[in-house]
C-alpha cells in the first residue's frame, strides 16, 4: 500500500512537469493558504531505558529465605538489607529497537510569497505510525537469566508538528513549473503508547539455581502507559509547484525532518515483581525512564496552495 502511494505521487509529479495550463501565472506574490496530504516514513527507533529499582534479591516485599548464591560461601539470607552494596539502586539498563510503520502526513500552512522568490510560511502537520512488539534477551548485569519473557511495545506514535519555514521559489526556470527549496525550525509534541512485560521463570527451584529469590518466581513487571514529550527540530524541503489557475497551485513536496533533542518520559511501573512499584512496603516509588533520539523521518506529499 505504501509503495502504491509513493508511485502515485511520482506519477503526479511527472504529470505536473509535462502538462500545460493556459493563462497561469508562475511568479505572483501575496498571501496564500495551503494543505498537504502524504506519507511519513520514519527510520528505526532505538530506545535506551533505565529505572530506580534494586536487584531482585533486595526486594523487601519477599519473605526471608536462605539461598545458595555463591556456592562455596554457603547460603545467603535473602532479601539482602537495603544498606548492602549489592542493593544499589538504578543498576538496570536495557536497550531495544523498534520498526515503526509508514503513516499518514496531513498538513496546513499559511504564508506570504514575494515576486523575488522569497517565501515565508507557518506550518502545522500531523503524522501517525503503528508500532510493533520487540523481544530482546539482554539486560545489563546478567539479570536476563531470571526472565522467561521480556517484551516491550511501542504503538500509536503520533506527533503534532509546528514549523516556521523559509523557501526560495525558482521562477521562470521551467515552463510553468516552479521548483523550490526550503528549510524550517519547529517543535513536535509527540506521544506514544508504551507497554512492557518482564515475566520471570515460574519455577522457584530454577530461580534458586540462578541465585534469585524463589518468591520472585512467576512474578510480572509490567507497564501500559502513554508517554509524551516536546522536542525541537529542523526540516529541509524541496518540491515543485504547477499553476492550475491564476490563484491555485498543485505540487509535490519532499522533506527530511530531524529532531535534535532526545525524547524522554517515564512513570512508575503498573506492577513491579507482582506488587506495587516500590522496593519495600510503603517505600518510595520505583520509576523508569525511556529515551530515544531517533525521531527523524522522510515525508512525501501532494500540496495545494491557494493565493488570496
Amino acid at each position: 500500500m505504501d509503495n502504491t502511494i509513493i508511485r502515485f505521487l511520482i506519477l503526479i509529479a511527472v504529470m505536473l512537469l509535462t502538462t500545460s495550463f493556459a493563462n497561469a501565472e508562475s511568479d505572483r506574490g501575496g498571501w496564500y493558504g495551503g494543505l498537504d496530504l502524504g506519507i511519513a516514513m520514519p527510520g528505526d527507533l532505538d530506545t535506551h531505558s533505565t529505572d530506580t529499582d534494586v536487584p531482585t534479591n533486595c526486594d523487601q516485599h519477599f519473605n526471608n529465605v536462605a539461598v545458595d548464591i555463591d556456592g562455596d560461601k554457603g547460603p545467603a539470607n535473602l532479601p539482602f538489607n537495603l544498606s548492602d552494596p549489592k542493593c544499589a539502586r538504578g543498576q538496570d539498563v536495557w536497550e531495544n529497537n523498534f520498526d515503526l510503520d509508514n503513516g499518514p502526513l496531513l498538513g496546513l500552512n499559511v504564508g506570504h510569497s514575494w515576486s523575488s522568490g522569497l517565501r515565508l510560511e507557518a506550518e502545522y502537520f500531523y503524522r501517525q505510525h503503528d508500532g510493533e512488539d520487540s523481544q530482546f534477551g539482554t539486560i545489563a548485569g546478567g539479570k536476563d537469566a531470571e526472565f522467561s519473557e521480556m517484551t516491550e511495545r511501542l504503538d500509536n506514535f503520533h506527533g503534532h508538528q509546528f514549523f516556521g519555514n523559509v523557501y526560495y521559489d525558482f521562477h521562470n526556470v521551467l515552463p510553468k513549473a516552479i521548483p523550490y527549496i526550503g528549510g524550517g525550525i519547529g517543535v513536535i509534541v509527540a506521544k506514544v503508547d508504551y507497554s512492557a512485560k518482564f515475566h520471570r521463570n515460574s519455577d522457584p527451584e530454577i530461580m534458586k539455581q540462578y541465585g534469585r529469590h524463589p518468591d520472585a518466581a512467576g512474578t510480572l513487571t509490567s507497564e501500559d502507559k502513554k508517554l509524551s514529550d516536546s522536542l525541537w527540530g529542523y526540516q529541509l524541503m524541496a518540491g515543485i509547484d504547477y499553476p492550475l489557475t491564476e490563484s491555485l497551485l498543485l505540487g509535490v513536496k519532499v522533506r527530511y525532518v530531524d529532531f535534535s533533542s532526545d525524547f524522554k518520559d517515564g512513570d512508575s511501573w503498573d506492577k513491579l515483581r507482582g506488587h506495587e512499584s516500590t522496593i519495600e512496603p510503603g517505600g518510595a516509588e520505583v520509576r523508569y525512564k525511556l529515551k530515544t533520539d531517533d525521531l527523524d523521518f522522510w515525508g512525501v506529499s501532494l500540496n495545494l496552495k491557494h493565493f488570496f
